[in-house]
């Protein structure tokens, strides 16, 4: 699949920010099941913007571009047509290009919210 998504983040002193995405993304592994360990792995691979962050109207904050390969592990349901249950973990397998915050998960909160709390 591919699309575009923003979503708009505003302070109550009518400052926002806008989260935007941007790409193509792509299961690139069937879900991969371990009955023995109880969960079910997929692979994902997603390119374009990943994820970026901008003052609404003005300049970039933060901005992860380029290829990413995702692994997320969910319970195994038991029912193998329908073998997804709850998420349990994601590890990244592949970041080709800036990806700040993919790397520091701390960095999406250390600019937006100075931004819209600041003056």
């Amino acid at each position: 699949m591919s699309g575009t998504w923003f979503g708009v983040f505003t302070a109550d002193n009518g400052k926002s920010a806008t989260l935007s995405f941007a790409g193509p993304v792509r299961q690139t592994s069937p879900p991969v099941i371990d009955e023995q360990a109880g969960t079910v792995t997929i692979m994902t691979t997603a390119g374009g913007l990943f994820e970026k962050l901008s003052i609404t109207g003005g300049p970039t904050l933060t901005r992860d571009a380029g290829i990413v390969t995702l692994v997320d592990a969910y319970k195994y349901t038991g029912v193998p047509n329908d073998p997804v249950g709850e998420f349990i973990s994601e590890t990244f397998a592949g970041l080709h290009g800036p990806h700040p915050d993919l790397l520091d998960a701390s960095v999406f909160c250390d600019v937006l919210v100075p931004y819209l709390q600041g003056p």
